[in-house]
C-alpha cells in the first residue's frame, strides 16, 4: 500500500511485479483452511481495488494500474472459488463468483472462461433439475465466437453443455436424459478440438450409460 501511495504522489507506476508474482504463486490449495484464505484475500482485494480506483494525473499510468488491479483480482477470486468448490462449499464458491465484476472486453479471455467454467462445474455437482437447468442456460448463452482463438476453451464449454444435457430429464421420454442432444454437444466439442481429452471421456461415459 505504501508503494502504491508513493507512486500516486509521483505519478509513476509502482514496482509491484515481485509482490504480485509471489501472490500468484501462493494461492490456496484444496486442503487449506478457507477462513484463513478468506481474510487474506480480503486484504489482497483491498490492494487490488486501490489500483483500480487510483487517479494519477497521467492517463497511461492510471490505465496500467487499473488493468493490473482488474487482472489480479479476477485471477485471485477465481482461484478462491475453485478451492471452495473442491472443499464442498457451494455457497462460498457462488458468492465468490458473484463478486467478480463484469469483465471488460480488453481483458484476457481466460477470466471470462474461468468464471463460466467454475459456475458450470458447481451446478453440475447439484442433483436438482433447477440448478442443472440454470447451468445449462449459462453455458448455452455463452458466445462461442469469443473463444475462437482457443479451441480448447470452446470445446470445454460444449462439453459442459453436454454434461448438463446428460443429467437433465427428457420431458418427451420419462426416466431418460436428453441423450441425443448431449451426444451432439460432445460430438461438436470434439469436432472443435479433437485433442480435448475430457470431451472424449464425457462422450464415452454417455454411451456407457446407455448400454
Amino acid at each position: 500500500i505504501d508503494e502504491v501511495a508513493k507512486s500516486m504522489r509521483h505519478n509513476s507506476v509502482p514496482e509491484l511485479k515481485t509482490v504480485i508474482t509471489a501472490w500468484r504463486e501462493r494461492l490456496p490449495n484444496k486442503w487449506d483452511e478457507i477462513p484463513v484464505w478468506s481474510e487474506l484475500f480480503a486484504w489482497r482485494g483491498h490492494v487490488f481495488r486501490m489500483l483500480t480506483e487510483c487517479s494519477p494525473s497521467q492517463q497511461d499510468i492510471k490505465q496500467a494500474l487499473q488493468i493490473l488491479g482488474q487482472h489480479e483480482e479476477a485471477w485471485t477470486t477465481l482461484r478462491f472459488a475453485k478451492v471452495a468448490r473442491k472443499q464442498g462449499l457451494p455457497q462460498v464458491c457462488m458468492a465468490s463468483l458473484q463478486k467478480i465484476q463484469p469483465i471488460p472486453p480488453n481483458m484476457d479471455v481466460q477470466y471470462t472462461f474461468g468464471k463460466l467454467r467454475e459456475e458450470a462445474l458447481l451446478r453440475l455437482e447439484s442433483t436438482t433439475v433447477q440448478e442443472l437447468t440454470q447451468g445449462l442456460n449459462a453455458v448455452s448463452k455463452a458466445n462461442l465466437d469469443y473463444y475462437h482463438a482457443n479451441p480448447s476453451h470452446k470445446a470445454e464449454v460444449l462439453r459442459l453443455k453436454g454434461e448438463f444435457l446428460s443429467r437433465i430429464p427428457d420431458p418427451r421420454a420419462a426416466g431418460q436424459c436428453r441423450h441425443e442432444e448431449a451426444n451432439q454437444a460432445f460430438s461438436t466439442a470434439l469436432g472443435t478440438c479433437e485433442s480435448h481429452g475430457k470431451a472424449w471421456v464425457s462422450w464415452g461415459m454417455l454411451w456407457e450409460q446407455t448400454l
